[in-house]
């Protein structure tokens, strides 16, 4: 039993599963809000915010786009096969910075900048997730006996991923009312 064991592995290690990586580039985008202390912060936060989604100003975001790529090649059987994938993260989280305002405003500012950010980065985390996702289902792609197919069961895959996974972000912003509930905040 063990020498099937280890032809299987050796069989499966000769015929290699497709290479691949996730590479993820994360970076900020910074925008000023100059502070003026006889206004409340969030009204400044707000007026100073260039994210606006469906009508509604933000005062952070995070966006995100994943970006596949896979080689096939036809074995000696003459079934289309998967032979290497990759899978790209870029990420883009816009933050305030606060210039000026009070000692008050500028803790309070901390304290929720603080909580946004980590509100921020779990969305980051949930896009990690469905390209991590997508990048696991393209290396474990069955074999077909048409490359178009297997192309387009990958690219259909990849989607329906990204749809669940766009709607995972939207469904944390509503448990969390877009961070609210996390302590991204203000009342100064």
């Amino acid at each position: 039993m063990w020498q099937l064991v280890a032809y299987l592995v050796a069989y499966l290690v000769v015929q290699g599963a497709p290479a691949s990586e996730v590479s993820e580039n994360l970076s900020y985008h910074y925008y000023q809000v100059n502070a003026k202390e006889d206004e409340p912060l969030l009204f400044q936060l707000l007026a100073a915010s260039p994210v606006v989604e469906d009508g509604c100003i933000y005062v952070a975001n995070t966006t995100w786009n994943v970006q596949w790529r896979f080689d096939w090649k036809t074995n000696d059987h003459g079934v289309c096969v998967v032979s290497a994938s990759s899978t790209r993260l870029d990420v883009v989280i816009t933050l305030p910075e606060l210039q000026g305002g009070s000692e008050r405003q500028k803790e309070a500012f901390e304290r929720y900048r603080d909580a946004l950010r980590r509100h921020e980065l779990n969305h980051y985390r949930i896009a990690a997730e469905a390209a991590h996702k997508i990048d696991a289902d393209l290396k474990n792609l069955p074999r077909m006996n048409s490359c178009q197919a297997l192309e387009s069961y990958a690219n259909g895959i990849s989607k329906s991923t990204l749809e669940r996974y766009n709607e995972k972000n939207r469904e944390y912003d509503r448990q969390t009312n877009h961070g609210q509930l996390e302590g991204a905040w203000t009342d100064i």
